[in-house]
């Protein structure tokens, strides 16, 4: 879900029609998921370098809705069915803490963890935990809000139930509440990895 140097932005700015809902200046069908216009990007993994702490938008959401890893796109699930979640230290720490457990960072499948510890900026910073989910239901999006006389306010979390704010929100990142969480054992990055190059341009993040 990293966006790379060649994927760039697509669609312009976007900007309110008459009936007063936020749209790029010609829509394209897909543009909006939970009541929210969503920023589009191209698609094209793999062109250029992995940005550093770049999203790319329509594979964060979808990693989050169907559960996919972050690095790889395959299902992140155990043998019993659930979704595993690498978290940074942080978002753990406000779920261990009996904080809300919701997250912007998508699932992480078990043989991708040394991998993504190694390599996303959000996971190699601190302490990460890895933990099983038995759910994860949409619950808030990540963005900027647009108003119609043309302020911007960014990096705003708005919950999808604020259906007042909803249409103004450009979304970059869905948010998803975890039920049934269980803390699972971290596979741990090899000792080798700060040493070892990517053979080819062509392999990295998803």
């Amino acid at each position: 879900m990293t966006r790379w140097s060649g994927e760039a932005p697509l669609g312009g700015r976007p900007r309110h029609t008459t009936g007063g809902l936020l749209a790029y200046p010609i829509p394209q069908e897909g543009d909006w998921t939970y009541g929210v216009l969503w920023a589009r990007t191209a698609s094209d993994a793999g062109r250029g370098e992995p940005v550093s702490h770049a999203i790319h938008t329509a594979r964060q959401l979808t990693c989050m809705r169907d559960g996919l890893c972050q690095m790889c796109g395959n299902p992140a699930r155990t043998s019993q069915g659930r979704t595993l979640w690498l978290l940074p230290a942080n978002e753990a720490e406000r779920i261990r803490g009996n904080g809300t457990p919701w997250t912007r960072t998508p699932p992480t499948c078990h043989p991708c963890m040394p991998t993504a510890l190694d390599q996303l900026p959000w996971l190699r910073d601190g302490d990460a935990s890895a933990f099983s989910v038995a759910a994860a239901k949409p619950a808030a999006v990540f963005g900027d809000i647009h108003s119609p006389g043309g302020h911007v306010e960014v990096d705003i979390t708005v919950a999808l139930d604020e259906t007042g704010t909803l249409p103004d929100l450009l979304g970059r990142q869905l948010l998803v509440t975890l039920s049934g969480l269980c803390e699972e054992p971290i596979v741990p990055r090899s000792p080798w990895a700060p040493y070892l190059r990517r053979s080819s341009p062509d392999k990295g993040p998803y």
